[in-house]
């Protein structure tokens, strides 16, 4: 029965947090207000931080922002994954000081409330998948998958939010640096953008690269 009530807690944790918005859209906040941006980019940074924890339960490799924690918490473990994110991302800021001086803004200082929220919310995160213990290898790579996707729209309530907080939500036009002309296909009806093509072209460039080092180099095969 407590094994049960505790799972059933763990359950209602996470469904709190992913029906805050339908809430938000209930009770009519509207939708440019500080206020419904704010719990938006928090339900988004929970969303990240829950991916994070799948990745670090399926144990399949974890994402690059808590890559560093999760080493230090498996040399450490007396101290949480969220503490360790906390102080690894306070050492990047620091970093981020001495590189932009100056120009470091004092907004910038709000990494520390969110760096906090964030190692929090993936030591709750951890908490509500602490009975899941995949064993095979499949539903482990599905879990996996699952956690990329839930990162994935995270980080897209997260950045909309956190951009609309700093900017504001007036529309701002950049200018593009690239000055590949655009390929029109079928006569036209499609058009691929000379940014999209760069892009594409440099991620096929990277991941040769890659392929070379791992296969040509000592350094890389030794990985």
């Amino acid at each position: 029965m407590i094994n049960l009530g505790v799972k059933i807690v763990k359950i209602a944790c996470f469904c709190y947090f992913c029906a805050i918005q339908k809430i938000l859209v209930m009770i009519e906040i509207k939708k440019n207000s500080l206020l419904y941006r704010y719990v938006v980019a928090t339900v988004g940074l929970f969303l990240v931080s829950f991916g994070v924890a799948v990745s670090i339960v399926v144990n399949l490799g974890t994402a690059p922002l808590s890559c560093a924690a999760y080493v230090l918490n498996l040399e450490f473990p007396s101290i949480s994954v969220g503490t360790f994110i906390f102080i690894v991302n306070m050492m990047y800021m620091l970093v981020q000081m001495l590189v932009l001086r100056k120009n470091f803004k004092l907004r910038n200082l709000m990494q520390i409330p969110a760096s906090l929220l964030f190692g929090y919310l993936v030591d709750i995160s951890l908490w509500i998948l602490s009975g899941v213990h995949p064993e095979s290898v499949w539903v482990r790579l599905l879990m996996l998958v699952g956690g990329c996707a839930i990162t994935a729209i995270g980080v897209s309530y997260l950045l909309q939010n956190v951009a609309l907080l700093i900017f504001g939500a007036n529309t701002k036009a950049f200018a593009s640096v690239v000055s590949f002309p655009a390929l029109e296909l079928a006569g036209g009806a499609i058009s691929v953008t000379g940014e999209t093509i760069v892009t594409i072209l440099s991620c096929i460039a990277i991941m040769i690269c890659l392929m070379i080092f791992i296969k040509k180099t000592k350094a890389g095969q030794a990985m």
